[in-house]
């Protein structure tokens, strides 16, 4: 990290200042995990009999929560559409001033506040996605299709929220040595080049997703890494 005079340390630390004194975002965000995590486990608990159908209910929901995850990053989150300016505003204007690409690492447990999804940006996602896509599930193959659904989706949420935060923690941190974790945080480092921000490296739970897409940076090209060196 760069000293600390630099402007993205300035702003964090005002960020921090104004969030309550004994917030833990380690702690709230095991809780929300669990909570979430709870509720996907009664929902499969619920679920009368298995079948090769639900378990294409999973894995349809699962593949579209990925392209769910990659339009709500690329779209709201990067343009202030209508109605859902506050996406944007928290997203660029707070997420994308916390961590630069020099910057990817945070150091203070109200980070996460910062790093994670807030709860209005959640409430909206599950509205738009997860209860359309399970009443759909309901009205067309049953109760069971739209619990397993609703349990994929929230297991998919889940899954999005850890691997973003491993993405800002320190690159010596044990857990990014991991390769999955190691090229999802060099995948979305480089889309907090600001340069990059609102055209590369979208997914960050599925890197992969970007390049089909046509959106997937795989280096920084060279003049851009003689700058930062």
């Amino acid at each position: 990290m760069k000293g600390q005079g630099s402007r993205t340390e300035r702003f964090r630390q005002e960020y921090r200042a104004d969030l309550p004194a004994d917030y833990d975002g380690w702690q709230q965000q095991r809780r929300i995990t669990a909570a979430m995590l709870g509720t996907a486990g009664l929902l499969l608990l619920g679920v009368q009999g298995w079948s090769w159908t639900l378990a294409g209910v999973f894995v349809g929901s699962w593949t579209l929560s990925c392209l769910g995850e990659y339009l709500a990053h690329r779209l709201p989150m990067h343009h202030p559409l209508r109605g859902l300016e506050f996406m944007f505003r928290r997203h660029v204007r707070v997420h994308h001033r916390y961590f630069t690409d020099q910057e990817m690492a945070g150091a203070d447990a109200k980070d996460v506040h910062a790093t994670v999804l807030a709860p209005v940006q959640l409430l909206v996602l599950l509205t738009i996605g997860a209860l359309p896509l399970s009443l759909g599930s309901w009205l067309l193959l049953g109760p069971d299709a739209a619990r397993v659904c609703g349990a994929s989706i929230l297991g998919y949420i889940c899954v999005f929220e850890w691997v973003h935060l491993a993405c800002h923690l320190p690159a010596q941190h044990p857990a990014v040595r991991l390769p999955f974790l190691k090229q999802a945080r060099e995948h979305h480092r480089l889309h907090h080049a600001p340069q990059h921000m609102s055209t590369r490296n979208f997914q960050i739970s599925n890197p992969w997703v970007d390049g089909p897409l046509g959106t997937r940076l795989l280096t920084e090209p060279e003049e851009e890494r003689e700058k930062a060196a």
